[in-house]
């Protein structure tokens, strides 16, 4: 029985196959998702975004009031494009599983639907497996 099988990667109740390598679901354990990094200029422009809106803040009381104002605004603006750019460069997703000791790295792709699907599939082949085996004892 096929529970997933798109862009390479094929799920069925006795294998896994990943780019024409094939791993069995009985060797499989313990399956996760991480998330990689943020995008670098997500980080920077949420850092620069910060230190101007605090800047304004701090600064506000020595500072003439179109500068504390121009501060925050520049600030605010960066934040903003900081979550802008967080949707648009999305972290990437990875499926994770332990194959016979090892960390393997099932898929790596910035679509989270796709992770679920294939999370999913892998977490029902796993389950069909258990049953059958517990079954054959």
């Amino acid at each position: 029985m096929t529970f997933y099988n798109h862009r390479g990667v094929r799920i069925t109740d006795s294998y896994v196959s990943v780019d024409g390598r094939r791993y069995s679901v009985r060797d499989l354990q313990g399956v996760r998702t991480t998330r990689g990094p943020f995008n670098r200029m997500v980080v920077r422009a949420l850092g620069g975004g910060v230190s101007l809106i605090a800047m304004a803040i701090l600064m506000g009381a020595v500072m003439p009031v179109a500068m504390t104002a121009a501060f925050g605004l520049a600030g605010l603006l960066a934040v903003g494009s900081a979550f802008v750019l967080s949707r648009t460069h999305p972290r990437e997703l990875m499926l994770w599983a332990n194959f016979r000791g090892m960390e393997l790295m099932l898929i790596k792709t910035r679509d989270s639907i796709e992770v679920g699907k294939l999370t999913r599939a892998l977490r029902r082949a796993l389950e069909r497996d258990a049953r059958y085996s517990a079954l054959s004892y």
